[in-house]
């Protein structure tokens, strides 16, 4: 996949939120990665875009969500990633943000 990416932060999110996010971003975004709580990489939409997904998933009170734009695919993406199970964790890593 190419185009513009996304990183999508939730901070404060109840466990309803968290859901009805992932829910509007599976249904909204054209490829999305997901294996921190809160943090979703997704492409499809812009930032704008994205945080009003996002909030309409939100209820009055503490939540709140942060939007920030990748470099552009002509641009050299970095990433690094340490954990258990990497190499299945970062599979869509490698193959979407090069």
């Amino acid at each position: 996949m190419t185009g513009n990416w996304y990183v999508v932060l939730l901070d404060r999110a109840s466990n309803e939120e968290r859901e009805v996010v992932h829910a509007a971003i599976k249904d909204k975004a054209n490829g999305w990665w997901h294996r921190h709580e809160n943090t979703w990489i997704v492409g499809g939409l812009t930032a704008s875009q994205w945080k009003d997904v996002v909030k309409e998933a939100m209820s009055p009170g503490p939540s709140s969500v942060l939007v920030l734009a990748l470099p552009r695919e002509e641009a050299k993406r970095y990433w690094s990633y340490f954990g258990p199970k990497a190499k299945d964790r970062c599979q869509w890593l490698h193959k979407n943000i090069k």
